[in-house]
C-alpha cells in the first residue's frame, strides 16, 4: 500500500457535483478511510494511479504541470525544456517556504528534496527567506481579493 500511496495523483474536484451533493453517496469504506488516514495527501476522493507520469520525479520549481480531465491525466511543459533534461512536476504545494516544502516531502513522500529552488533558498539568509514569504503572504491576499471580485462579478452577471 505504501508504494501505491507514494505513486498516486489526487486530482482537483472540478465542480460541486464532485462534493456530494446531498450525502447521496455512501460512506466511505473503512480501506479508503484508511487510505485516506496514510495517505500524503489525506484523501481518497479524486485519486489514482497513472503509470508513466508516476515515474516523473517531483521539483518545486517543475518544468511540467499535470491537469486532468475526467479521468485522463495531462502533463503539459511548464516552460521550454532543454533536450536532456529530466522531466518533473510537483508533488505538493510548492508555494511555501523551504522549510514547509522539506517537511511535505520528507514526512509525506519519504525523500529530501533537493532541487534547485531548495539548494537556492537553503543558501539564503534568514533575512531574505522572511521577506520572500512575506511577499508570499501579500502575493496570497491580492490573489484572494482578485478571487472573491470575480466570483462576485460571476453571481451579478449570470
Amino acid at each position: 500500500m505504501r508504494i501505491m500511496l507514494r505513486n498516486c495523483f489526487g486530482c482537483k474536484r472540478l465542480s460541486f457535483v464532485d462534493d456530494n451533493p446531498g450525502g447521496r453517496f455512501k460512506e466511505k469504506t473503512e480501506v479508503e478511510k484508511m487510505i485516506a488516514k496514510a495517505s500524503p495527501s489525506s484523501t481518497t476522493g479524486g485519486s489514482g494511479i497513472w503509470i508513466m507520469p508516476s515515474y516523473i520525479n517531483h521539483s518545486c520549481w517543475p518544468n511540467s504541470v499535470r491537469s486532468f480531465l475526467g479521468d485522463l491525466l495531462i502533463v503539459h511543459a511548464a516552460r521550454d525544456i532543454p533536450e536532456g533534461e529530466e522531466i518533473t512536476m510537483t508533488y505538493f504545494d510548492n508555494e511555501s517556504g523551504v522549510q514547509k516544502r522539506q517537511k511535505a516531502s520528507n514526512s509525506g513522500w519519504g525523500f529530501n528534496c533537493e532541487c534547485t529552488l531548495c539548494e537556492i533558498e537553503t543558501a539564503e539568509s534568514q533575512e531574505v527567506q522572511a521577506k520572500r514569504q512575506e511577499l508570499r503572504k501579500h502575493q496570497s491576499s491580492k490573489s484572494t481579493s482578485s478571487n472573491r471580485l470575480r466570483r462576485q462579478i460571476r453571481e451579478s452577471h449570470p
